[in-house]
């Protein structure tokens, strides 16, 4: 696995070291959330969205060489389209045009 923390070309676009260290070691629960606007959970104080860290962490980087893009050109699809089930066996990699023809309409 080719983790974002010991590669320096792949860039930290949406987390931070100490998020993804904590998360790592299981202390994902010492993160506050809060809804945005759009009703998805995000890390307080932060603009990353949690589905978008969860996605990135156990499904894109483990997976890296499935991926032609880098991880901020993709959409993550919650697979039940509860916007607060955040597990990874409910999250999908997906790009934009793959997301819109899921759900019939094009995104803005």
């Amino acid at each position: 696995m080719m983790s974002s923390l010991n590669n320096p070309i792949f860039p930290l676009l949406e987390t931070t070291f100490s998020e993804i260290d904590n998360y790592k070691k299981g202390r994902l629960n010492l993160f506050k959330t809060e809804l945005d606007p759009d009703g998805y959970l995000k890390f307080r104080n932060s603009k990353i969205l949690v589905h978008r860290f969860i996605a990135r962490i156990e499904i894109y980087e483990p997976n890296i060489n499935d991926y032609s893009l880098l991880f901020n050109h993709y959409q993550v699809h919650h697979i039940d389209e509860n916007r607060l089930n955040n597990q990874p066996n409910n999250l999908q990699i997906l790009t934009q045009e793959e997301h819109e023809k899921l759900h019939g309409f094009k995104f803005q």
